[in-house]
Formats: structure tokens, C-alpha cells, sequence
């Protein structure tokens, strides 16, 4: 197992570090860091080092990672313990700067004490919350249960959570028996003549109330007054250009001199080739205008 280490400048400026023979001694030193423990310990074992060292630095066989290794030791770098018959390797010097500290291998005869009281204190802390947490699972509310249902209002992450929702929506009138519901009131009369109101429909598509009236005035000439009438009307009332509205309806009307026979309902006229056509969508339909 690796860890993360955090590499100092003093060593750049030691010398035990610096007075190596070769930049390959303290290549292999930086390499060992990340290899111990939170106390500067690590599993040892020439053949095990120089497999690791071999990726890493210019050490190609297994004779040249052991004298790398002996002058290490020569220069206090490295130190060798045992520990159950197993060889360990301790980095004197070694600084931990992680908070949690832990152990990997056995200790060494030169592991700080402070650190060592450290690494207890923190186990005992993480045995106690192991223990709390354990004692909180399951724990019932005493006060839920299911003889006694819950009485407070329902509670939730705003005002009026639980509550049914107000309406400002007025009562219906209620229907009293035996009076008729009162009648539709009918749409309003044009009560203006023709030309006030044509005047009035027409003029938010032309440029003065003039050129108003000389467009009324050409419509009048092709198309009779009611049926011009009409097709203002049906403007009045839609959103779309007012002039090129009345055009369109106007367009399905006969013209003065080619009246047609127009259906008892009013809804159709007979064209002169025979045929009924809807006096509003211009389209083949029956006499009553009704089925197209």
C-alpha cells in the first residue's frame, strides 16, 4: 500500500541527502517514502525493494539495488529491525503530517511516543462513536407508537404544509324553482353608419382617414354595402390586418352584375356553373349551406 506524502524542501538542503554517491541513492530515497507507514515503517526485504525500485530508478539488478540499500544505511537513511522473524525498514527523521494516523507493520525502537499517543487517542475516539451509533440504531420514539397516534398538526418546510388550500371563488347563485334561467344578452348593434364604421375598422391598416374612405369607397363599387358590411364586421373582431381580412371574405362574395342564387338560410349561393358554395369559406356544399 501507498500513500500520499507530502515531499519537504529540507530535504533538499540535507546533507546526509545531498552527499549521496549518485542521484540514483536519492532517487531510491524519495521512492521509499510513499512505501512506509504513518511511523516511518515499512515491510523490508532486498528482493521485495529492488522489484519496487526497479520501475522506478536506474537500478537493474537485484546486486545494485542491495548497495544502493547498504549506503542508505551507511548514511542513516535507512535502518533495519526484525519483528517476528520478518525484516522490516524504518526511515529515521520520518515527519507524518496526516491528521488520523494509523499502523501497517510493527513498531520499530525508533517510532516517536508523541505520535504513538496520538495514533491511541484517535483509535479510542473512532471505538467510542462505533459504539454510540450502534446504541442509536433502532432506538423506538416513545411517543409513536400505534395506540397512540400523532395529534399535532401535520408539519412540513413551509407555512401552511397539511392545510387545505383557500379559495377566493364565489358561492354559485342557487336556482330557484319555477323561474327560467335569464336570457343571453344579445351582441351589440353597429350603431354607427356604414362609413363611420368602415372608417373606424379599416383605419389602423391605412394611412389616414381619407385613403379610409377611398378604400370603402372601391370596395362598394365591386361588392354590395351589405355584403361589405359583413366582411367589417367579422374584422372588427379578429386580430389579423383588418384590410387584407375584409379582402379575403370579400373574395368568396359575388360581385354586383354577378348576383347568384342564394339558399333560403342565407348560408349558400348557386354560382353559375350550378354549383352551392358556402358564402364564407367559398367551398362545394349543400343547398342549406350546411354539409360541405
Amino acid at each position: 500500500m501507498m500513500y500520499d506524502r507530502v515531499l519537504k524542501a529540507e530535504l533538499m538542503n540535507s546533507d546526509r541527502w545531498l552527499d549521496l554517491p549518485s542521484d540514483s541513492h536519492r532517487l531510491a530515497y524519495v521512492c521509499l517514502i510513499p512505501l512506509a507507514d504513518d511511523f516511518g515503517n515499512m515491510e523490508g526485504g532486498a528482493r521485495r525493494l529492488w522489484r519496487y525500485l526497479h520501475g522506478r530508478t536506474q537500478l537493474k539488478d537485484e546486486a545494485h539495488a542491495v548497495k544502493v540499500l547498504a549506503e542508505l544505511m551507511d548514511a542513516d537513511l535507512l535502518r533495519p529491525y526484525k519483528a517476528d522473524d520478518t525484516e522490516y525498514w524504518h526511515l529515521p527523521r520520518f515527519e507524518c503530517d496526516r491528521k488520523y494516523v494509523c499502523r501497517r507493520v510493527p513498531a520499530s525502537p525508533w517510532d516517536d511516543p508523541e505520535l504513538e499517543a496520538k495514533a491511541r487517542h484517535y483509535r479510542a475516539y473512532h471505538k467510542a462513536r462505533r459504539v454510540d451509533s450502534k446504541t442509536k440504531i433502532g432506538k423506538s420514539d416513545p411517543d409513536l407508537t400505534l395506540n397512540r397516534p400523532r395529534v399535532d398538526p401535520v408539519q412540513g418546510l413551509g407555512v401552511g404544509v397539511g392545510e387545505k388550500k383557500k379559495t377566493n371563488k364565489a358561492p354559485a347563485r342557487p336556482e330557484l324553482p319555477g323561474i327560467p334561467p335569464a336570457p343571453a344578452q344579445p351582441p351589440p348593434a353597429v350603431e354607427e353608419d356604414f362609413w363611420t364604421y368602415g372608417v373606424k375598422v379599416i383605419l389602423p391598416s391605412v394611412a389616414g382617414e381619407k385613403t379610409a374612405r377611398e378604400f370603402l369607397g372601391h370596395l362598394l363599387k365591386s361588392w354590395s354595402q351589405a355584403d361589405v358590411m359583413e366582411a367589417l364586421m367579422s374584422a372588427h373582431g379578429s386580430s389579423a390586418d383588418p384590410k387584407s381580412y375584409v379582402i379575403g371574405i370579400l373574395k368568396n362574395r359575388p360581385k354586383k352584375g354577378r348576383e347568384q342564387q342564394i339558399s333560403a338560410n342565407g348560408m349558400a349561393v348557386k354560382g353559375p356553373d350550378g354549383i352551392w358554395r358556402h358564402r364564407t369559406t367559398g367551398q362545394p356544399c349543400s343547398e342549406d349551406g350546411l354539409v360541405c
